[in-house]
């Protein structure tokens, strides 16, 4: 019998070793969660890049539902049809 491991690996590269750990241990696992959704990549560097990119997708997120509710956002939704041309959802 065969089995086969996926491994990801989040490498942070200490420049500040006055830094905490944990932040250490934080922004690593930041770069894994990059790529957990594309098993061809096995390892990932943390860059501040990274960084950025997670606070505006975080700050992004805060903002949908008062922007719902303000109306900055307008939902339009496709109707799903049966094949008897019954709309069954959206």
């Amino acid at each position: 019998m065969e089995h086969r491991s996926n491994i990801h690996i989040g490498v942070y590269d200490i420049k500040d070793k006055n830094i905490d750990v944990s932040v250490m241990f934080d922004r690593a696992h930041l770069a894994i969660v990059e790529i957990e959704e594309n098993y061809k990549t096995v390892i990932r560097y943390y860059n501040e890049q990274l960084k950025k990119e997670l606070l505006e997708e975080q700050r992004l997120v805060d903002d949908f539902p008062g922007a719902l509710d303000s109306n900055q956002i307008v939902p339009y939704l496709q109707p799903i049809a049966n094949k008897d041309g019954k709309i069954v959802g959206a």
